[in-house]
């Protein structure tokens, strides 16, 4: 589906949706066995050609996607520039923290090529100041927020 594109809703009608005019014996069921494949490749071959190009063109845009990710990733990688290296004593913002975090996260999971090290190294980087900043950072934070509740608690009511 196409980003901001609205579609009809399908409900099944008792008939198969691939054209084919079959009955179907399951009220519920929008297919015949099998058939949703051979609609699949039908709506494939003629918006696209083939499936090769078909999956070439939903690559691409995961990929430029990825890259969005990683470009921003880099940013916070990178805070001062590339210049300055990714040092964890740069400031950063506790958004740039979690921004950080969520995007190592989603980069990590997506999978990066192994022919985009440029990639690999900025989440491998990123990865690095996360385990530092959660080592450094974060008991210091949680431990001022005990201590901040521990205060208000004690006094007299």
């Amino acid at each position: 589906m196409l980003a901001g594109t609205t579609y009809p809703k399908a409900y099944p009608n008792g008939r198969c949706y691939c054209g084919c005019g079959a009955v179907l014996k399951d009220r519920t069921a929008f297919w015949v066995r099998g058939h949703d494949g051979e609609a699949a490749h039908r709506v494939i071959r003629d918006r696209y050609g083939n499936v090769a190009d078909f999956v070439i063109a939903h690559e691409q845009d995961g990929l430029a996607a990825l890259s969005e990710k990683v470009g921003r990733l880099e940013q916070l990688v990178f805070v001062n520039g590339r210049e300055d290296g990714p040092l964890f004593d740069h400031l950063r913002t506790d958004e740039q923290w979690r921004e950080m975090r969520d995007l190592t996260h989603e980069v990590g999971r997506a999978g990066i090529p192994i022919y985009c090290p440029g990639a690999w190294a900025v989440l491998t980087l990123a990865a690095g100041l996360l385990a530092e900043y959660n080592s450094k950072v974060l008991p210091t934070k949680v431990m001022s927020a005990f201590r901040a509740r521990r205060a208000v608690n004690r006094q007299p009511r």
